[in-house]
């Protein structure tokens, strides 16, 4: 036994087909005996940190309220260190104001509540909500942050904050700009509004990450080991990255049947794998549900290996969904299995009548 990233013989460690971060799922078999603890500490501190604080699966994991771990520390997607995945950001009109702000979803609901920020407007009328971290405490360091996003200094400013915890901030404002700044009141928001603007920003690790989950997945449903030649673009391109896409591309449609009647009431992944000709090729699709229809990937995985045997009819899939309370033991969800000829079909509710 050797670990298929480095050759070495160990210690194993025991992995996940989906990173922890999403939860545990009654029922799932994890890879033993594949990846040694010195790689799957390596994957987990880079692309599954990705995978898990960026991209649409953050906000969604703060919206379901997924812990992962008990010893994972509280995340918010909002916020980002220097090193760490884009933050994501949610852009809307401020009530009653001319100026965009940014919001954060409350955990669990539909509301929004504004983030602690200064909107600044430039020369040329165009606004700059900049969320303020604890780490902007000097004009210095808030000049920075703002010179990173418009020339010169702004002609407007208007100030969210919440009085009597961050009193500390119209001073440093007034300090650094020469403004009095103008205070708004912070709003909330009771649903969710389809005119809201989201960014969200993925580092190619976001992209490692899926091709892992693609690969793991394979894995665990046939009959090889993972470290055959014919995987080793796949594997150096987990470990190390490389060209995007050649081995993961966002699709409308995902590689697996929907058995008739069976359409997404509850939040849930489906991890799906084919063999086409001589290539083997997955298809995922994350945080598939009622109001979003997720985010699906086509992953080129690699050659067909002789030792490879795929259940017939050569496609074979899961549907990871999530239980509408936790289970007893930190469970999030189960599984069920997915199996057809049928292939290429969208995956979301069929059309109102």
């Amino acid at each position: 036994m050797k670990c298929i990233y480095c050759g070495s013989e160990g210690p194993f460690d025991s992995e996940h087909i989906l990173p922890r971060c999403l939860g545990t799922f009654e029922g799932e078999r994890h890879l033993e005996d594949t990846v040694c603890q010195c790689c799957n500490n390596r994957l987990g501190n880079t692309v599954d940190l990705h995978f898990c604080r960026s991209g649409p699966e953050a906000l969604f994991r703060s919206f379901l309220q997924i812990r992962g771990r008990k010893d994972h520390s509280r995340f918010s997607p909002y916020e980002s260190g220097p090193a760490g995945p884009p933050a994501a950001e949610i852009l809307l009109p401020y009530p009653g104001e001319d100026f965009p702000a940014l919001w954060v979803l409350e955990p669990g609901t539909h509301n929004l509540h504004p983030m602690r920020q200064i909107v600044l407007k430039d020369k040329s009328g165009a606004w700059h909500p900049i969320p303020v971290r604890d780490r902007l405490r000097t004009d210095a360091a808030l000049r920075a942050v703002v010179s990173a996003v418009m020339d010169g200094d702004p002609v407007q400013v208007h100030l969210l904050w919440e009085k009597g915890k961050d009193d500390w901030l119209p001073e440093l404002v007034h300090k650094t700009f020469g403004f009095k700044t103008i205070s708004a009141e912070k709003a909330e928001m009771e649903s969710f509004s389809a005119n809201a603007q989201i960014k969200l920003t993925v580092k190619p690790e976001y992209f490692r990450a899926i091709a892992k989950i693609a690969f793991n997945f394979l894995l665990q449903q046939t009959t090889i080991r993972g470290d055959e030649p014919e995987f080793a673009p796949i594997r150096d391109f987990i470990m190390n990255g490389g060209d995007i896409d050649r081995f993961v591309r966002q699709t409308s449609d995902v590689m697996i049947h929907i058995p008739p009647g069976m359409w997404f009431d509850r939040y849930g992944h489906v991890l799906s794998v084919a063999r086409i000709n001589r290539r083997v090729r997955a298809w995922v699709a994350f945080m598939v549900g009622p109001e979003f229809p997720g985010n699906k990937y086509h992953v080129e995985l690699g050659g067909y290996p002789s030792p490879l045997i795929l259940p017939r009819p050569q496609l074979c899939g899961n549907y990871y969904h999530y239980y509408e309370t936790r289970s007893p033991g930190g469970l999030a969800g189960g599984i069920d299995v997915l199996t057809s000829s049928r292939i290429i079909l969208p995956i979301g509710r069929p059309p109102l009548p």
